[in-house]
């Protein structure tokens, strides 16, 4: 049961987290995400996925 809890904080602790490295971030809807490398996919990924 804890280990459960200790996951759930951690993915609020994640989300958190990289909403404050990118709130200043503004994607505009026709930027080509291809050119902002693969990272920022999987970055964005993440975030939806626990969101």
């Amino acid at each position: 049961m804890e280990l459960n809890g200790v996951k759930e904080n951690a993915k609020i602790l994640v989300k958190d987290w990289l909403k404050d490295i990118f709130a200043e971030e503004v994607i505009s809807e026709d930027e080509n995400l291809i050119e902002k490398g693969l990272s920022s996919i999987k970055i964005m990924q993440t975030i939806f996925r626990y969101a």
